[in-house]
């Protein structure tokens, strides 16, 4: 990645970061000293941007063509947010996050379905009951009456996984015009015992970390690609009741934190988990996702 901070803040460098704000924050923590020269300089590249055109201007002084803004739909309100941020480190260091100077290894585990197992996945899938899908998306776990697939995690060495044979499926369903199964996969059906209550107290939190960022859900694809579409899809009352129970769970240690994700299905599991989800939250409260046109 450059140094040039317009071409950081388009994160045309996708090898580090789960999302935008990430190799932001990592662009900031490892390649800028003077903080208080960055932010006039960017004050000083939004005044001719505020008097023409942001995509424009982006495009001609950092070489990135870029479509859509790095967070929501409006430039001018990422820009806004950009230039409040960098007067914000100016002023005080210690609010950069001090983030791992390398990338850390965010997929707890892969999975995969043996395709001999096929009739065993219909048998299973018949026997269970879809859930009424409150928002989009929601994720079930249900049992087939034999070995379905392997579940891999991270073993001592890169060519070495643990390898977990398994009965159970990890299932995500959406709802359109009806409650459909989209992907399934296996999965290692292991729980915190408080799980049951934590869903019952978090359930748009939980659906939503199953149901996009579960192994099922993201297949070969990337957590930003999936949080940007549950942003685009999930309505703006879901995703404000997604906010608002997530700051509920942040509020417990990090251990616990780490427990419920993991129970809800989601295999995103970086070690900066808590900055990860704080993130989330805090894109769903600053930008708008569903608004069209420039502004």
């Amino acid at each position: 990645m450059r140094g040039d901070l317009i071409t950081a803040s388009l994160y045309g460098d996708w090898d580090w970061g789960l999302c935008p704000r990430e190799a932001l924050e990592h662009h900031l923590r490892i390649n800028v000293s003077d903080y208080a020269l960055v932010r006039d300089n960017w004050s000083w590249f939004l005044e001719d941007a505020r008097t023409g055109d942001y995509e424009r201007e982006i495009a001609r002084r950092s070489g990135v063509y870029s479509v859509a803004p790095p967070e929501g739909v409006s430039w001018a309100r990422w820009a806004d947010w950009l230039e409040g941020r960098l007067t914000e480190v100016a002023a005080d260091e210690s609010t950069v996050y001090d983030l791992p100077r390398h990338p850390s290894h965010w997929r707890a585990f892969a999975a995969d379905v043996d395709p001999g197992a096929e009739d065993l996945v219909h048998r299973a899938l018949s026997s269970v009951e879809l859930p009424q899908v409150q928002g989009v998306r929601d994720y079930v776990v249900v049992e087939a009456p034999g070995t379905v697939g392997v579940v891999m995690r991270p073993g001592p060495t890169q060519t070495s996984p643990r390898l977990t044979f398994t009965s159970w499926l990890g299932v995500v369903v959406e709802r359109t015009d009806e409650t459909r199964v989209v992907r399934v996969n296996a999965v290692d059906p292991g729980r915190d015992e408080r799980f049951p209550e934590w869903r019952v107290r978090w359930p748009a939190l939980t659906a939503a970390l199953g149901g996009w960022f579960s192994d099922a859900a993201l297949g070969t694809g990337d957590p930003w690609y999936q949080q940007s579409r549950m942003l685009e899809l999930e309505s703006d009352e879901r995703l404000a009741v997604l906010v608002r129970e997530g700051r509920e769970l942040l509020q417990l240690d990090d251990e616990d934190v780490l427990a419920f994700v993991a129970s809800a299905g989601s295999c995103v599991q970086p070690s900066h988990l808590r900055w990860w989800l704080e993130w989330m939250f805090w894109r769903v409260e600053t930008f708008d996702w569903k608004e069209h046109g420039e502004g």
